[in-house]
């Protein structure tokens, strides 16, 4: 029988009072979103007359899914608008990731101070509108009460505890300050034990992994690495600022920058930034806001301070994007078009925004080209973004961004993950290595090639502590000090003659790389770390490989650090 909220109804009568007949349901009625329960939205009839959403007409794929005239926006049922005005009070217009627009809780606004926010809602750890609480009953549906921060509201259980998130990294065996990931979080992360020693720093060294990997990011055109926490510096493409100068060129020796404190380090395609002891500093180009001091400068430098953020345990840097992961939460920047920010939107953000829908607080980042993954504490990974080669290995391809985070298929027991420019590789705790998404260069390194929508047989080396993906080749390092690299060749990144081969599909070993501690790869140069320096090949058009010369190298050559 009627009278219950839900009840299909076409009259009034046919709903017990205060219920009220709206869009073929009895409901509550209302004048603006504080009338409706938690989880519960304000919506309009065909005559503007307001009633609260039921539960059951959340979720949709498909504007057929919910009654007319709702339509689906974001994946819930709301009102078609073209501006706030066509909205119920306590909700605004705002474009879905497909491009339609419709109304959405004030909830959903973005902020930075409470100020920014209507009344009775609180700016949230991830910057967004919420709802002030006192327990997680007060909160809509996916959200739970934040009560440990001041005052509480209600935030995705992606933030978690500060203290969960600290024992969640101990459990996963890391170090808490920094994680002892072992990655290279610019542009891939590394084994969480590699098992290598790099002997003991000195007072001033990074204080990384045993392995020292993050001491040493290669962007598209340019490097950055630090010896020491005090001892920054960048080299190659200087187009854009990216080495933290002023200049628009490139520089084929290393730049010195005066940041000190240095723990984690990022490069993206014209980017760079340093996680230090005194926050997050980042340079370069800003067309898409990825260096995070908001969309009024095309290029920032020296390096800047990126606000909102606070401790970071992992930083890793795309072409044009950069996410970092805190204790609680991961917080992307930049271009958006691709979803590679993982917000569930394709709009470019000036500023930290707190990626939503990951299963668990990562214990690593990685990034390249237009996505980004995630290594879960479970030792399995989620990716987010650019998916029309399937690097996202959730078993698809898709023309339009996937702006949430998906599961990579069939992975388990993963310690280390990497992004090259189409394509993503995972270590697991055996030391092997698998690769998908686009192979046409040989970037699976297991002797195949073309498009790969999950990971499929492993790369033909053995005893692998480190991987780093480039743009179109990837290098590995092995647990006997060796390098190898696969992949694209057109400019000797294999450590091969240019085109002889022009790709391979298989390992080749690296000669004259000495006693390597980490490898990393760009567009078509590759580096590694010593004890005492670096050395690169490859191309050296920019100075990429930082001997003072802009000769093309087949070998590795020492980047000259006076």
């Amino acid at each position: 029988m009627g009278f219950q909220p839900g009840t299909q109804c076409d009259l009034n009568t046919e709903c017990a009072s205060p219920l009220v007949c709206r869009l073929g349901y009895c409901r509550l009625e209302c004048r603006s979103q504080r009338d409706c329960g938690a989880g519960l939205t304000c919506v309009r009839d065909s005559d503007g007359l307001g009633a609260c959403q039921l539960p059951a007409e959340t979720d949709c794929t498909l504007d057929s899914d919910c009654p007319e005239p709702l339509v689906c926006r974001d994946r819930q049922c709301t009102n078609a608008c073209e501006d706030d005005r066509d909205c119920p009070p306590g909700s605004v217009c705002g474009e879905d990731e497909s491009g339609a627009f419709g109304c959405r809780d004030e909830a959903a606004s973005d902020c930075q101070i409470n100020s920014d926010c209507p009344e009775l809602l609180v700016c949230a750890v991830d910057h967004r509108c919420r709802v002030e609480c006192r327990v997680s009953r007060d909160c809509p549906t996916e959200l739970i009460c934040g009560d440990w921060l001041e005052p509480p509201r209600c935030v995705g259980p992606e933030a978690g505890r500060p203290d969960a998130g600290m024992d969640a990294s101990v459990e996963a065996g890391m170090d808490a300050a920094p994680l002892d990931s072992g990655m290279d979080s610019g542009m891939d992360a590394g084994p969480v034990d590699s098992g290598m020693d790099a002997g003991p720093l000195d007072s001033g060294a990074l204080p990384s992994a045993a392995a020292g990997i993050d001491n040493l990011v290669a962007g598209f055109g340019h490097n950055c690495g630090a010896l020491t926490a005090s001892d920054l510096r960048c080299w190659g493409d200087d187009s854009n600022s990216q080495l933290g100068d002023s200049m628009t060129s490139s520089r084929p020796t290393p730049f010195a920058l005066s940041l000190t404190g240095v723990q984690r380090l990022a490069a993206g395609n014209g980017h760079s930034c340093a996680a230090t002891s005194g926050g997050l500093f980042c340079w370069g180009d800003n067309r898409r806001g990825q260096v995070g001091v908001g969309s009024g400068a095309s290029v920032v430098a020296p390096p800047t301070a990126v606000s909102g953020v606070g401790a970071i345990m992992d930083l890793a840097a795309g072409r044009d994007h950069t996410c970092a992961l805190t204790a609680a939460r991961v917080l992307c920047w930049g271009a958006n078009d691709r979803g590679q920010l993982g917000d569930g939107s394709a709009t470019d953000r000036g500023a930290p925004t707190a990626v939503v829908g990951l299963s668990a607080v990562p214990v690593a980042l990685a990034a390249r080209g237009n996505h980004t993954c995630a290594l879960m504490p479970a030792g399995t990974v989620q990716c987010w973004g650019d998916n029309r080669f399937g690097q996202l290995g959730n078993g698809a391809t898709a023309t339009s961004p996937v702006s949430r985070p998906v599961n990579v298929v069939g992975l388990t027991g993963i310690i280390g993950i990497t992004a090259g420019g189409g394509f993503t590789c995972a270590l697991n705790g055996s030391g092997k290595v698998s690769c998908w998404g686009d192979g046409s260069f040989g970037s699976f390194g297991d002797g195949t090639s073309g498009l790969r929508t999950s990971p499929g047989a492993t790369v033909l080396l053995s005893g692998v502590t480190q991987v780093a993906g480039g743009v179109r080749h990837a290098c590995a390092l092995t647990d006997a000090g060796k390098v190898f690299c696969w992949g694209d060749n057109a400019a000797s990144q294999l450590g091969r003659p240019a085109g002889a081969p022009f790709s391979s599909s298989t390992p080749l070993e690296v000669t004259g790389v000495g006693a390597p501690l980490e490898v990393n790869a760009g567009q078509s140069h590759s580096c590694v770390r010593l004890s005492g320096g670096f050395r690169c090949w490859g191309t050296n058009t920019l100075g990429q490989l930082g001997d003072g010369s802009r000769t093309i190298s087949t070998s590795p050559v020492n980047v000259s650090w006076p």
